[in-house]
């Protein structure tokens, strides 16, 4: 996913994102895309058990793609 409009179609869906700097100690995340807008990406990412919502800075996103979840 490179444009805008990519994130805006994956919104609901599994995806992976690495970032150039760790956000709370971590820079991949794998998880629902809850939202999408102009500055930040919201996920929801699981940690063994809890699930977590992390909002990610669009221009720390260094890749973003689909992905498939296999917890389901």
């Amino acid at each position: 996913m490179k444009k805008e409009e990519d994130f805006h179609k994956a919104v609901g869906q599994y995806v992976f994102i690495k970032t150039y700097e760790p956000i709370n100690g971590m820079k991949e995340f794998e998880g629902y895309l809850l939202s999408y807008g102009s500055e930040f990406a919201e996920v929801e990412i699981r940690i063994k058990t809890r699930k977590l919502q992390v909002k990610i800075e669009n221009e720390k996103i260094a890749f973003a793609r689909l992905a498939i979840d296999f917890s389901a």
